[in-house]
């Protein structure tokens, strides 16, 4: 299960064969605990925040927040799959993950992976 956590957290293969966003999809992967704003995400490839929405949505069909999201659900699925739910608490993984709502991180997190964090966490 752990497995199928860090397939889904690695990036799209399309990524790796468009120049525009390996090093974008790269760097907000590296730094997915950080805030990152689109504007340091075009700065990084080089390119205009226009330039990088688009190239975003031609090749990976979202935005570069959304596929960010996803990069941190990732994270926070698989820190919950390993914690220890007499240490580890689901508010504290959504914060150091960059989700301060905790009801939509809940949702976004059950949209995702199809069921509560707190479940993940029991497990």
């Amino acid at each position: 299960m752990l497995t199928d956590t860090l397939d889904r957290a690695q990036p799209r293969r399309e990524c790796a064969t468009d120049p525009r966003l390996a090093p974008v999809v790269a760097y907000l992967e590296a730094h997915a605990d950080e805030p990152l704003t689109p504007l340091q995400l075009a700065r990084v490839g080089c390119m205009s925040v226009r330039a990088l929405h688009a190239a975003f949505q031609q090749v990976l069909g979202e935005t570069p927040m959304s596929y960010l999201r996803r990069v941190r659900l990732d994270h926070a699925h698989a820190e919950l799959l390993r914690g220890d739910p007499a240490r580890v608490r689901v508010t504290d993984v959504a914060v150091r993950w960059g989700f301060c709502h905790q009801s939509r991180f809940a949702q976004q997190y059950h949209d995702r992976f199809g069921e509560l964090p707190s479940r993940t966490l029991r497990s």
